[in-house]
């Protein structure tokens, strides 16, 4: 497969970091990390365009199509794709997604595009396929299944995402570049980052010992996985001390669309309150109502809002916070909010210093019991921004860069309610742990869409999941539990008919070659079935205590067979076909 040694990766004449050894083996499925701007996009352009020299087979699915891509259809792709391309695989997936084969890509949605661009990478005959941001656009019921394609594919993969559990769920270790080097790390993203703190205190130790002169950039860098994990650690407890808080104050139905009804509430604690409310939103055309929700929504609130593209997410958390006449909404008097919609669009000339305090030399601080004043330099540190990224026109910010100028200016000013529609796209994950830190640090209610499990585990306090009928209401973050909800729409497009194309590239087979693969399909639905049954298990709580420790190290090795044996029989059908 590839395999490098000694290799620098160049740009404009620059070394962006360099591969003492770098492998990826048959099967063998790694992330690639890296801060924004580091050269992860570049590294893997490089490997396709052959810039870095290697004899592989490989697929790529880049994070933007050129304007010529996107004006051609998806049978236009097809029919101009290269040798041993599964015509078959295409044509079954393009219906089952939702994608119409004879449109232009042009006219498509962001995630449909997303969408297009993946299955046909997918359909591609390579030995090693590399994605970029594969997630960005894609909604949570096609992350899902994007994760267990994947999963089930035996080939080799290289992958840069932001969504840490998408990664978590499927990568057996991490290529991490550090120092200008790029290193491989095996094991989880927590194994990782305890490898990581271990390797700063060894250059810190370093670094006092020969009084090496490191840049600001570099040391700020470095010394960050240590000082994550601590803050980590803090928000970790905060955010248990919340939902134990509202768990108190919350009489829970659980699965029930009217689930919560608080107590009596101290004074000022009352954002929302929504009596017999009928949530309406357009879809295809039409008003939809979903069924009536009964509860006060607090200040205390952290609440992620879950559910596929078009089910009405921004419209649900526009209607909550609008103004209206309804008798079954009502607010708290002088309610200010502060929106952070996907766009994040702010002067590109000015920088973070001038968008958030303007003409003052300081910015006012209000807290529940006294105000104080901040210099902007420090306020803006607060939301890890540096000096010289505070001076740094916004234009020129990375996209992480960029939120974190938005919140700064959104939280500038007293604000009730912080709302955010999508507030990962374009972050990294290192981002997307600060943002989680600071919205779980705010003084207010938060409302978020997101399709990052990740962030909903980290901060929210509870979950509403939009189904097509009523929205489900869950105390914490995203609950595996609830997942067929949310992506019964894929599951029940697999047994839509393969669309009439005329087949090519593809080998006939024999009446015995075709009553082996019938035989064997059975039994990987059979094993399949089991490994689900198995997994929902691993689900329960109850089955974590110590009691049941004997009962779990059993469901937990039969797990590992039935996998092994599915990895199989998946080696034997590739084989067969």
């Amino acid at each position: 497969m590839i395999s490098l040694k000694d290799y620098p990766v160049n740009l404009d004449g620059e070394v962006l970091f360099t591969l003492p050894k770098f492998q990826i083996g048959p099967g063998h499925k790694v992330g690639l990390l890296a801060p924004n701007g580091t050269g992860k996009s570049v590294f893997m352009q490089q490997l396709i365009t052959k810039e870095i020299p290697h004899s592989v087979s490989l697929a790529y699915c880049t994070q933007q199509l050129g304007d010529e891509r996107r004006q051609m259809s998806l049978d236009d792709w097809a029919a101009h794709a290269s040798e041993g391309f599964n015509y078959n695989e295409f044509y079954k997936l393009a219906p089952m997604l939702g994608l119409e084969t004879d449109r232009p890509i042009s006219t498509f949605s962001g995630g449909q595009e997303r969408k297009a661009a993946l299955i046909y990478t997918m359909c591609q005959h390579a030995e090693v396929y590399f994605f970029d941001e594969p997630t960005n656009h894609l909604d949570l019921p096609s992350i899902l299944w994007l994760e267990s394609y994947i999963k089930e594919n035996l080939h080799s993969f290289l992958i840069v995402s932001h969504d840490l559990q998408f990664l978590e769920h499927i990568v057996d270790g991490y290529w991490a570049v550090h120092e200008k080097i790029l290193r491989y790390y095996d094991g989880t993203y927590d194994q990782y980052q305890q490898r990581r703190e271990l390797e700063e205190q060894a250059l810190l130790h370093e670094h006092a010992k020969n009084v090496i002169s490191l840049k600001q950039e570099e040391r700020y860098r470095e010394r960050g996985v240590t000082a994550r994990r601590k803050r980590n650690q803090k928000r970790v407890e905060k955010l248990h001390q919340l939902r134990a808080i509202l768990k108190e104050t919350d009489t829970v139905a659980e699965n029930s669309f009217a689930g919560f009804t608080h107590k009596t509430l101290p004074p000022g604690q009352m954002i929302v309150e929504l009596n017999n409310y009928h949530p309406q939103f357009f879809q295809a055309g039409t008003v939809s109502t979903l069924e009536p929700i009964t509860r006060i929504i607090t200040r205390k609130d952290k609440i992620a809002i879950v559910g596929a593209n078009g089910a009405g997410k921004t419209t649900l958390l526009r209607s909550l916070l609008s103004s209206t006449n309804d008798p079954t909404l009502r607010h708290r008097d002088n309610l200010r909010i502060a929106f952070l919609d996907q766009q994040r669009t702010l002067d590109n000339k000015l920088t973070p210093i001038d968008l958030v305090a303007g003409d003052s030399s300081h910015i006012t601080i209000y807290t529940d019991k006294e105000s104080y004043q901040l210099h902007p330099l420090t306020y803006l540190q607060r939301f890890g921004l540096d000096p010289q990224q505070a001076r740094t026109p916004y234009g020129k910010l990375s996209g992480g860069q960029k939120m974190k100028v938005c919140l700064a200016k959104a939280l500038a000013l007293p604000v009730d309610v912080l709302v955010l529609d999508e507030p990962t796209n374009d972050l990294d994950i290192e981002a997307i742990e600060e943002l989680a830190e600071l919205l779980i640090e705010f003084n207010g209610l938060v409302l978020f869409v997101s399709h990052d499990r990740y962030l909903i585990d980290q901060c929210a306090t509870e979950t509403w999941y939009l189904t097509p009928k009523k929205i489900i209401m869950h105390p914490g973050g995203f609950a595996e539990r609830f997942v067929s909800s949310l992506t019964a729409q894929i599951v029940k497009q697999h047994d839509l008919p393969v669309q009439e194309k005329k087949v090519v590239h593809e080998k006939p087979t024999n009446k015995s070659t075709s009553l082996k693969l019938k035989s064997l399909m059975t039994n990987i639905e059979q094993v399949e079935k089991s490994l689900a049954d198995l997994q929902e298990k691993l689900l329960s709580p109850e089955l974590y205590t110590a009691s049941q420790r004997k009962e779990l190290e059993q469901i937990q090795r039969k797990e590992k067979e039935l996998s092994e044996k599915l990895a199989e029989l998946y080696k034997e059908w590739e084989r067969l076909e």
